[in-house]
């Protein structure tokens, strides 16, 4: 199964479930829970990893802060199968801050490539993207 399918099946699984909740809950805890929320503000949500030489490997750190007002949990971090991710696992409070972790391998890769890693957490929505771009030449 790809990886956007996944990522599609968990948000159209979030948006009914969330549907749910909302239609039993009363209007005024509506709007405390559409102002409580994590907000992931990354310090960079695109960086340039200039030029590399196919095959090469290429490690970046994505930084970010939780500049909303509740408690940010991250399920998954996730990109193409050319990349490998890390990320916190436990909670970030608001105020606190975290780093996604990727390697890009450019094994296949030629010319002006660029990739999107998704953050899926307890956002609103629920998928935050982050980029990255580099120049791939053959070796």
């Amino acid at each position: 199964m790809s990886r956007h399918l996944l990522i599609s099946i968990v948000v159209l699984m979030a948006a009914a479930l969330g549907m749910g909740c909302k239609a039993q809950q009363p209007a005024v805890a509506d709007a405390k829970v559409m102002t409580d929320i994590p907000i992931i503000s990354f310090e960079q949500d695109t960086i340039h990893l200039g030029s590399l030489v196919e095959g090469e490997k290429r490690s970046l750190v994505f930084n970010f802060t939780n500049t909303g007002t509740a408690t940010l949990v991250i399920d998954l971090a996730s990109a193409c199968k050319c990349t490998s991710l890390d990320w916190p696992s436990g909670p970030i409070e608001p105020g606190g801050t975290g780093q996604v972790l990727v390697e890009f391998d450019s094994t296949g890769f030629r010319g002006d490539v660029t990739k999107t890693v998704d953050v899926i957490a307890n956002t609103d929505p629920i998928v935050v993207e982050a980029f990255f771009t580099a120049q791939v030449t053959p070796k």
